[in-house]
This record gives structure tokens, C-alpha cells and sequence, in this order.
């Protein structure tokens, strides 16, 4: 497809130009307010232990009320944003209160995202009763729920619902990983007109798999949303055998080292580059034009996101918990 034709194209899509900014404006002024108040209050964060259990509590109510993924990821990031505001409190022990309160926050941000996606839907306050306890419980705390009947319970979160929402500024729409590389995706498909086939299906479906893992140890603060999105957009096309593995090799690593690297987050060895050197250069210069990014930036944040992954997938065999391995190349 001709220049003029593939932004036609993509500024017909669901992710314009203007659409794209407006997200990286929205991502970029966050992060710059909750550092100015981390800067300003000495902040300490939440223990990645804790973080990483209430994010899998996120993950179990978000499958019990049948949130979407998107949903799911927006509540993630709006926990890191609520727990970064919570870190700034003129309070000593403002990490101890929080982790005392994380059965209920979890609770309260996946109910505002389900009232947000079934507006009619009927809420199991015993279903979010015996959730909430089972979490007081995996955290060693005192258990208020056993004492409390259901009434007790939703009043308590309805409660809390109302003080998470007030420190969010009632702004839960965030941008996420999840929405960053539907629009990369989008828009490759557009400004080629579907020349790749199933292939940007493929990178959306591996990535959201790896994206969720990283996401469970590491806050939308460490790697940012449109950070861990174009790592695994980029890190997937080298996966797909599409561009090798050098295209987007940072020149802080040698060849050995980030081979190595890919083929430990991919768990599995990385297939070889089946395009001539003249289409991988066709090839890169497609994934800029749609993604509106330079190469410099494909490749730093394909060795910080690769580098996430590598350290969740140790971490996971250190802890004998599962990370999927992404979905196998040849189902394109």
C-alpha cells in the first residue's frame, strides 16, 4: 500500500493519529504527577510480595465476575495509581494501613469496573463476602469479614468504593498495555491492508499472555503501559521469524546475551528469520509507521520489557508457580 493510501487508512481506523497522541499525553501527565507527589512526600512503595498477591486477587475476582480483559487491565493500573497516592499520605504507617486494606480495595476497583461493564448486572455480595475473606486470610490478617454479616461486608466496601474513587479523582479510565498494543496491531493491519494475515492476532494474543505476567510483579510505574506494549509488539515479530533477532538488539547487549534473553522469555527456542534482509527492512519501516515510533525506542523498550519477562519467568521457577508459555508460532 502506497504512503498516502496506508495513513488514509490508519487515520480511518479505531486508533488515529490523534487518537494515539491523546493516549501517550494521558499516560505521560500521569506518571509525571504521581512522581511529583512520591518526590515531594518520600514515598516508599508497596512490597512487590504483597502487590503481586493482590494482583492475583484481582485476577480471581476479575474471572468470577467475567470483567473483560481490558477491564482487568485498567484495574490493575488504577490499583498501582491508588497505591501510589496512598504511599503519599503524611503517614508513618500508611504501608501497614494499606496492606490492611487491600482485600478491600481490590474488591471495590473490580466492582466499579463491573458496573462499568454490566450496567444491569447483579452483584453476588455473598460471591465478594467469601472472596474477601479467603484474601484477609492469604495475607495473615485479622479477619473483619468472619465477624461481619454480608450487610456488614457491603456496607464496608460500598464505603471503600467511594474513598478509592474520590483519591482517583472519579477518573478510572486509563490507558493500558492492553489498549497500547490493540493499537499498534490495528493500525499494522490497516496501513498494510491485512497483508500480514493472522499475524498481528497472533503478536496481540502472545502478548497479552506475557503482559498480564508482567503486570503481576511489576506496577504500570516500573514499565509504563505503552513501554511493556511495544516490547512485546516488537519482541513479537523476532518471535514470529518475521525480523531477526538483531533488528532490535539494544547496543548495550552482545548478540549471545539477548538471543539469550529471547529465547528464556519466549521458553521456548526462537525460530529462524525466514525474509530477506531487503523485506525486514520493508518490514521495520511498516512497524514504525504504525506504531509512530523509532527504532532507538522499539529497542530499548524491547530489552526492558524482554528483560521483565526474563525475571518473571525465574522468579516463577523459583516459586513453582506456572507462567504460560505464549502461543506457538505455528498456529499462523
Amino acid at each position: 500500500m502506497e504512503g498516502t493510501q496506508a495513513f488514509r487508512a490508519i487515520e480511518a481506523s479505531s486508533f488515529p493519529d490523534d487518537i494515539m497522541e491523546v493516549m501517550q499525553e494521558s499516560e505521560a501527565r500521569l506518571a509525571i504527577r504521581l512522581a511529583s507527589k512520591l518526590s515531594e512526600a518520600g514515598a516508599r512503595s508497596l512490597q512487590r510480595e504483597a502487590r503481586g498477591a493482590a494482583v492475583t486477587f484481582l485476577c480471581m475476582l476479575a474471572d468470577r465476575m467475567s470483567l473483560s480483559s481490558e477491564s482487568f487491565t485498567q484495574v490493575v493500573v488504577n490499583f498501582d495509581v491508588y497505591c501510589q497516592l496512598a504511599a503519599t499520605r503524611p503517614n508513618a504507617h500508611n504501608m501497614e494501613e494499606l496492606i490492611r486494606q487491600l482485600p478491600d480495595v481490590c474488591t471495590s476497583l473490580c466492582l466499579v469496573a463491573y458496573k462499568v461493564d454490566t450496567s444491569i448486572g447483579k452483584i453476588d455480595w455473598t460471591e465478594l463476602h467469601s472472596a474477601t475473606e479467603w484474601f484477609e486470610q492469604a495475607l495473615a490478617l485479622p479477619s473483619s469479614v468472619a465477624q461481619q454479616d454480608q450487610d456488614e461486608t457491603k456496607a464496608r466496601i460500598v464505603a471503600t468504593e467511594a474513598q478509592v474513587l474520590e483519591a482517583l479523582g472519579w477518573r478510572t479510565e486509563v490507558t493500558t498495555a492492553e489498549k497500547w498494543l490493540s493499537a499498534f496491531c490495528a493500525r499494522l493491519e490497516a496501513a498494510t491492508n491485512g497483508v500480514f494475515g493472522t499475524l498481528p492476532g497472533w503478536i496481540w494474543q502472545r502478548g497479552m499472555m506475557m503482559a498480564k505476567a508482567v503486570m503481576q510483579w511489576y506496577t504500570a510505574f516500573d514499565i509504563p503501559p505503552r513501554v511493556l506494549a511495544l516490547g512485546l509488539f516488537c519482541s513479537g515479530f523476532i518471535a514470529a521469524g518475521v525480523l531477526s533477532a538483531a533488528a532490535f538488539q539494544s547496543s548495550s547487549l552482545t548478540e549471545a546475551k539477548w538471543v539469550d534473553m529471547l529465547v528464556t522469555s519466549n521458553r521456548a527456542a526462537m525460530p529462524p528469520c525466514g525474509v530477506s534482509p531487503a523485506g525486514q527492512r520493508r518490514a521495520l519501516a511498516l512497524l514504525q509507521f504504525a506504531s509512530k515510533v523509532n527504532v532507538m525506542e522499539m529497542k530499548e523498550s524491547s530489552r526492558l520489557v524482554v528483560s521483565a519477562v526474563c525475571e518473571v519467568v525465574a522468579m516463577s521457577e523459583a516459586t513453582g508457580t506456572l507462567v504460560a508459555a505464549p502461543v506457538s508460532v505455528e498456529r499462523i
